[in-house]
């Protein structure tokens, strides 16, 4: 608010120099306006853009009424409503003014967009001066606020320090509880892993007495039973043994079989193939001998033909003659 209250003061110095000078500028919009670091400066209209209705136009020069002072002030009022509220005061409609939701704004920008101009601000100068009681009024607030949200800030630095500390008391409580925890948890293990050591021994030694009881026991049957075993395991060796050779022997008899055949079946087809060969040349000579005379047939036809052509040349060449009267008789 305190950035649009000093943008605000500058554009309406501004006009205030524009007004001294008997000017008046009659289509101000927020794109004639420019920010920089000398500070602000109003461009004037071009023609075209004069003549132009925007939502910064007053409602009397809508209906024709030359733009005068009072003008240019309702525009000021729309542009410094649209700069604090960030949303345009009219859109096409020109009814009572809107409101900023700041009583102090609101109390300087409704007199400044009266739809009636007997009802408007007249002079920017009391503008001006509205703008600097409500920037006191804000400086002033701002400062309160400022002091209010240090002294907010310190309060919550302090129960924030005083959270902390008894954070860490309390951890530093949880840590002790647990290694005291843990020493007892690692006392305990350690008594359960020595009497579990003592467990296993104990069981070492009846396991061994126990192997060696079996072991006098039963060494004989065992030995016995190894050998009936072994026994069984090379009689039936044996067995696949002899299946193996009675296959390989039926493999060998069907390999000779087969060799047998494919040496008939090489002897006929070699046979197939002479006489196939002796018929090919057969027919060779044959489909020889047919060409020779299909040859010869062409070359006699040509002649018959020649032929032909002769003996119809002589009759033509006949009957062309003229026919010779016989003499008289002397």
């Amino acid at each position: 608010m305190a950035e649009a209250l000093r943008v605000a003061m500058n554009l309406a110095e501004e006009l205030r120099k524009l007004h001294d000078e008997g000017k008046i500028h009659g289509s101000l919009t927020p794109d004639l306006i420019e920010l920089g670091t000398n500070g602000l400066e109003i461009r004037p209209a071009i023609a075209e853009a004069a003549a132009a209705i925007t939502p910064y136009t007053a409602p009397e020069v809508l209906e024709g009424q030359a733009p005068d002072v009072r003008a240019d002030i309702f525009a000021f009022g729309a542009i410094v409503f649209e700069m604090s509220t960030g949303r345009r005061a009219f859109d096409g409609k020109w009814s009572t003014p809107p409101t900023s939701r700041s009583p102090g704004l609101d109390r300087i920008l409704a007199p400044c967009m009266a739809k009636d101009p007997e009802k408007r601000i007249s002079r920017i100068q009391r503008v001006m001066l509205e703008l600097k009681l409500l920037a006191v009024a804000a400086r002033r607030t701002e400062a309160g606020t400022t002091l209010r949200r240090e002294r907010s800030e310190n309060t919550m630095r302090s129960e924030m320090k005083e959270m902390e500390l008894r954070m860490e008391a309390r951890f530093a409580a949880l840590a002790e509880a647990h290694e005291n925890a843990l020493a007892e948890l690692q006392h305990a293990a350690h008594d359960t892993a020595e009497t579990l050591k003592e467990q296993i021994s104990v069981l070492c030694s009846e396991l061994a007495a126990a192997q060696e009881r079996v072991a006098s026991v039963t060494a004989t049957p065992i030995e016995t039973h190894l050998e009936k075993w072994r026994e069984r395991i090379l009689g039936q060796i044996e067995g696949c043994v002899e299946e193996l050779r009675a296959s390989m022997e039926s493999v060998k008899d069907g390999a000779e079989e087969l060799s047998r055949k494919s040496q008939q079946f090489e002897q006929k087809t070699s046979a197939e193939l002479r006489e196939l060969s002796r018929t090919a040349k057969s027919n060779a000579a044959a489909i020889a001998a047919s060409r020779m005379s299909e040859a010869q047939s062409e070359d006699l036809m040509e002649r018959v033909i020649e032929l032909l052509e002769t003996v119809q040349a002589d009759v033509l060449d006949t009957e062309c003659l003229p026919v010779q009267e016989p003499a008289p008789a002397s």
